[in-house]
């Protein structure tokens, strides 16, 4: 069975205060809010979790909310277009923990949270002995522009508060927007990933 733990982390942007961080990374003022979404949730559990074999990075909507601010800002800078790339993303935490390892991207609207999820059990199921991996990704709802959120899962095989569990369910895949309307609740919940796979938080 794999096992692991959900963190979150969301913010309005643009921010009243600067990152505790942003001095000690190259460049952050040129990471785009999903970015910075994700090394802030990283910063806030750096000291609980353990650093992955392998990262599967979710984004829903690709890099498109930052690539239509890039547009409309006249597309003049080389460099900023460069950061708006998905997998820029992930670009802090490799340089501030010096982490070496592989990133898979996946971009699967309107499931893309979910897809991960299911890549990232399957993964682990298929290497059970070569340390955790991290589902990661950040995004923004359409009718709250301001609102960023970000979600890490480390997944492993022996301890956590989320269990993946077989089913005898349909290759149906659920929404990332049911998967958030679920983990919003706090509270405990079973949850019909799809391929085969639940989903269930315990108290």
């Amino acid at each position: 069975m794999i096992r692991g733990e959900h963190y979150s982390w969301s913010s309005s942007f643009p921010l009243t205060r600067p990152f505790d961080w942003i001095a000690q990374i190259p460049r952050a003022n040129q990471l785009d809010r999903f970015s910075q979404a994700i090394f802030e949730l990283f910063w806030q559990v750096r000291e609980k979790v353990e650093l992955p074999v392998e990262i599967i990075l979710a984004s829903p909507q690709a890099s498109n909310y930052t690539d239509r601010d890039f547009a409309a800002g006249g597309a003049t800078s080389p460099s900023k277009f460069v950061h708006t790339l998905p997998n820029i993303r992930i670009l802090p935490f490799a340089q501030w923990t010096q982490w070496h390892g592989r990133i898979l991207c996946i971009q699967k609207d309107p499931s893309t949270m979910v897809h991960g999820l299911i890549e990232g059990v399957e993964c682990c199921e298929w290497d059970s002995s070569s340390g955790t991996r991290w589902v990661v990704g950040s995004f923004q709802e359409a009718d709250a522009v301001d609102l960023v959120e970000a979600h890490l899962w480390i997944l492993n095989t022996t301890a956590g508060s989320v269990r993946f569990q077989p089913a005898k369910s349909a290759s149906i895949i659920s929404t990332d927007q049911i998967l958030l309307e679920n983990l919003r609740n706090k509270g405990p919940f079973q949850l019909d990933l799809g391929y085969g796979i639940v989903l269930n938080r315990e108290v």
